[in-house]
């Protein structure tokens, strides 16, 4: 008798980028713009992908903007600066008022309009979570109280962060990061906390990690929730 195997069935994806675009970030943003369409391509291609991207837009210098206009994309025009990219999305997340839960509260992120619960009704309930960063920076806002106001607004939903982030140099400037401003030890912590993947921000090729990036999402998007 023929067995018959299940298939996999992809969950729905929905991914947040958020890009430094402080005057520091001119390669890292030229970089991001180089793989960004093959990147999505290859996940839309295999999941069902929703993207918001929050970023000052542009062609160059370090502005970024969305390859594909479609109602499953969302730029959320926003110059980004050097720390406060996770603060940032934390407010794109929260909805605003006395019904707001407590860590968004807790950590007054909202008071930037041009962000304020813009994701709120873009992401879909059933839908993997995933976040990436891209600074050469560290963050304002702790490992912890992202992931508070994450796990509040999102409750019991898959949540992972990746970043393309310092991952440190001596005094000397020797590698991993010449060119970071600071290590980012709480994007480091993020990631570890949610299974997520780090990059080199200093990487002077980024197809290698973009592409284990977008493989990694879409082994993501074949197991269980």
């Amino acid at each position: 008798a023929k067995i018959n195997f299940p298939q996999e069935t992809a969950v729905p994806v929905d991914m947040v980028w958020v890009i430094d675009n402080s005057s520091s970030m001119d390669d890292e943003a030229a970089h991001v713009r180089t793989n960004f369409a093959s990147f999505i391509n290859y996940i839309k291609d295999r999941a069902d992908l929703k993207l918001a991207l929050i970023s000052q837009n542009g062609t160059s210098d370090t502005g970024v903007d969305l390859p594909f206009t479609s109602p499953n994309f969302l730029h959320i025009l926003r110059k980004v600066e050097s720390n406060d990219a996770p603060k940032l999305l934390a407010s794109a997340l929260c909805i605003e008022g006395a019904n707001a839960p407590q860590p968004c509260k807790d950590n007054n992120v909202h008071g930037e309009n041009d962000v304020d619960a813009k994701l709120v009704n873009f992401f879909r309930p059933t839908a993997r979570k995933t976040f990436v960063f891209v600074t050469d920076d560290e963050s304002t806002m702790s490992k912890q109280n992202f992931l508070d106001v994450a796990r509040a607004t999102l409750p019991g939903q898959s949540i992972t962060i990746s970043g393309f982030v310092g991952l440190g140099r001596s005094g000397n400037n020797n590698l991993p990061s010449p060119c970071q401003e600071k290590t980012g030890v709480q994007y480091q912590e993020m990631a570890a906390a949610s299974s997520g993947s780090i990059f080199n921000v200093c990487d002077v090729d980024w197809q290698a990690s973009f592409n284990k990036l977008a493989q990694q999402t879409v082994l993501d998007a074949t197991r269980p929730v």
